[in-house]
């Protein structure tokens, strides 16, 4: 299955098996520099094909089953 290149926060919530709260300490305290650099902003609902990337590739080990 190809990997989606967009991703909603909750999407990205329910893959990394954790609550919004902690998406948005990861999007607004641990990783906000870095994604900002790729064009985030705290009031986005849809993260952009490269901060999904990015996401996928920082937070593996949430993501694997």
């Amino acid at each position: 299955m190809p990997e989606k290149q967009t991703l909603t926060k909750s999407e990205l919530a329910e893959q990394c098996n954790v609550g919004l709260d902690k998406v948005a300490q990861w999007c607004n305290v641990d990783y906000y520099e870095e994604l900002v650099k790729l064009g985030y902003t705290k009031t986005q609902k849809i993260f952009t094909p490269r901060q999904t990337k990015f996401l996928m590739a920082n937070l593996i080990e949430y993501s694997e089953p």
